[in-house]
């Protein structure tokens, strides 16, 4: 199998911020079991880029439910510099960028106490991720450097009225005919 094109590999970066307003669904503390935490292992994500150079993305996600806009963007902010920094060192050493892709995972949180949905302001997250990224570019013009991802998280999806699916198979268990269906048991209700 031949590639056209370079390898995009990312690291999933855990800045350690702490838990937010529920810590049970935390991603981001500093003994959270997801991502490499940077306070801990900065210089070895350091080496690790230096050493692998299909390596050129990072993505962080501090968590999306009980999560405000300033602990998403400070995630952000945590890739965005440790970037420019790795970015930089390949400069000194005449290399092209590496680190080219920032994905911020999480999105914003959903008001489930009503159908009001005013403090979804993904107008405001975007211009605050713009501006976090911006503020630890040299140049100021980020955006030209870095293919960026984000998701705007549960408030797109959550409340939505309807789910399509197909079934993908029939069986009968004891007498019981049951469905089989490619939508996932995270989408509706069940006992706990």
């Amino acid at each position: 199998l031949e590639i056209d094109s370079d390898p995009r590999v990312g690291l999933r970066i855990n800045p350690g911020l702490g838990a937010g307003k529920i810590a049970t669904s935390s991603t981001a503390t500093k003994t959270s079991k997801f991502g490499v935490y940077v306070g801990d292992y900065k210089s070895d994500i350091i080496e690790a880029c230096r050493k692998y150079k299909w390596l050129n993305g990072f993505h962080v996600h501090v968590g999306s439910q009980g999560c405000g806009l300033e602990m998403l963007v400070d995630g952000a902010k945590c890739i965005a510099l440790l970037a420019v920094e790795i970015n930089a060192l390949g400069r000194q050493e005449g290399q092209r960028q590496q680190i080219s892709i920032l994905d911020f995972g999480g999105g914003l949180g959903i008001n489930y106490d009503s159908d009001d949905d005013a403090k979804i302001h993904y107008k405001e997250y975007a211009k605050r991720l713009k501006a976090s990224i911006r503020e630890f570019n040299d140049d100021g013009n980020a955006l030209d450097h870095f293919e960026i991802f984000t998701e705007f998280g549960r408030s797109m999806i959550q409340k939505c009225g309807w789910v399509a699916t197909y079934v993908n198979n029939v069986k009968n268990n004891g007498g019981r005919n049951i469905a089989t269906c490619h939508v996932g048991s995270d989408m509706f209700l069940r006992t706990a």
